[in-house]
Order: structure tokens, then C-alpha cells, then sequence
């Protein structure tokens, strides 16, 4: 786009090409010229070593979410009323599964849900001990 690559028929062909590899979507439905190969390179292999704090924070930034804000409410054991966890939740598409173990991994706990009809991989924690001791100070920075 710097070089406005994109204003010519085979850079918008080429920028198409891009979105439809990253996406795994269908190219946009009124765009009928056939799309070319995009070679997307392979990604390295990752462990826990390659998270940082700082890192892990901002992502969680922008893909977390307690679920404070809709509490889970469940019949409890004795079916007598009602109770309600907190939880927290990171959520991505399946293909980033071996991230989330790699984050799991690097964090020692959570559970990882595979949802294959969404296509979706989430890391989840209901325990809140964990969540007060371990989740929040995390991201707020005060542990190591």
C-alpha cells in the first residue's frame, strides 16, 4: 500500500488474495477475478518461553473478558436455589489452538474448550481463587 500497489488490478487481486488466505473466508462476493497463491509462511514453533508478562497482558487486553459482567448462574448441587461463579475468558479461532496451550502452558492452569461447530478455541477459568490470586494480579502486574 506504501508504494499504492493496491490501486492496481493485480495489487487489489494480490490484497483479496491476502485476506481470503487469512480469514479462511470466501473473497469478497462481488469480486469475480480468480485469486493468486499467497505463500504464508509457517509459524515457528512456540512454548511457554516465548510469552512474556507483557505480552500476555495486552493480549488479554484486547481478547479477554471476565465474565463478571454475565455471571454464571447454576442450579447448585442440592438443587435447592441457585449459585454464581465468576469467570475469565480468552477466546480465538480454532487455529490458534496451539497458542492456547502454549498460554495455558505458561500459566499453569485454565481450561481449554475446543468448540469445532464455531471454530472456536477458548481458555476459560471458573475458579476464583484463582482468578483473585492468580488471574487478576497477573494483569495488573503484581506477580512475576
Amino acid at each position: 500500500m506504501n508504494n499504492k500497489e493496491h490501486l492496481t488490478k493485480e495489487g487489489l487481486q494480490r490484497v483479496i488474495s491476502i485476506r481470503a488466505v487469512m480469514n479462511k473466508k470466501t473473497p469478497i462476493a462481488s469480486y469475480t477475478d480468480p485469486l493468486i497463491e499467497i505463500n504464508v509462511p509457517a509459524m515457528p514453533s512456540l512454548n511457554k518461553t516465548d510469552i512474556t508478562p507483557q505480552w500476555l497482558t495486552g493480549f488479554t487486553d484486547a481478547e479477554g473478558c471476565f465474565i463478571a459482567c454475565a455471571l454464571n448462574i447454576r442450579d447448585n448441587r442440592n438443587k435447592t436455589g441457585y449459585w454464581v461463579t465468576a469467570g475469565f475468558s480468552l477466546v480465538q479461532h480454532s487455529r490458534d489452538l496451539l497458542l492456547f496451550k502454549v498460554i495455558k502452558d505458561y500459566l499453569g492452569y485454565g481450561n481449554l474448550i475446543e468448540e469445532g461447530n464455531k471454530e472456536v478455541v477458548r481458555l476459560k477459568v471458573e475458579n476464583f481463587n484463582l482468578i483473585s490470586e492468580q488471574v487478576i494480579p497477573f494483569l495488573l502486574g503484581r506477580t512475576s
